[in-house]
């Protein structure tokens, strides 16, 4: 048997269709090669994507809660066009996510690299000395002063546009972060 040359694709041969069908074919390709690599990107860190749609989520919980509607407000009755002050305090917001995202995706790695891990229990104890801050002045006769703080903490995070899942990712990073330091500084 003789040698035959690989089979090539001759486009200029193939009909308009054809090469459109080509064409479509190669870019199904791509976009499930490429995984979520077409969607926006507010910022990648160590090869992991923070999706615009991770910081549209939580600006969209944000703007359902009463801080937002108190921003709004101010915005309203303030010197400047509302909707520049509005516009601003979104970007912040933005900003403020993306900067939140960025940190957790840099020392949480950098954290099980060294070996250091920050437990539900360690969060608890974090979260145990914020509720400090919270103990109401007067408590009724019998009343649990962890309980009443935690209410009374729960109601600000609900207004600030938190939840208790939230919180705790955030006591998690304050955790980590001090550790690394700890360690660092050892």
């Amino acid at each position: 048997m003789g040698h035959r040359p690989p089979s090539t694709v001759n486009l200029t041969r193939m009909t308009r269709k054809e090469r459109l069908l080509v064409a479509l074919a190669m870019v199904g390709l791509l976009a499930t090669a490429c995984g979520n690599l077409l969607d926006p990107a507010a910022g990648v860190v160590d090869g992991r994507k923070i999706t615009t749609q991770e910081i549209t989520r939580e600006l969209e919980r944000f703007e359902s809660t009463p801080a937002y509607k108190d921003l709004v407000a101010q915005a309203e009755d303030g010197p400047t066009d509302p909707r520049i002050e509005i516009g601003r305090q979104r970007r912040a917001f933005e900003q403020g996510v993306l900067t939140q995202l960025i940190r957790r995706a840099v020392i949480r790695p950098l954290a099980e690299e060294q070996g250091i891990e920050i437990t539900a229990d360690d969060v608890d104890g974090a979260l145990d000395e914020v509720l400090q801050d919270f103990v109401p002045q007067e408590l009724e006769e019998g009343a649990d002063p962890r309980e009443a703080a935690l209410e009374a903490f729960q109601e600000r995070i609900r207004q600030q546009g938190l939840t208790m899942p939230t919180v705790r990712e955030i006591l998690r990073d304050n955790e980590t972060e001090q550790a690394l330091r700890d360690e660092v500084s050892e």
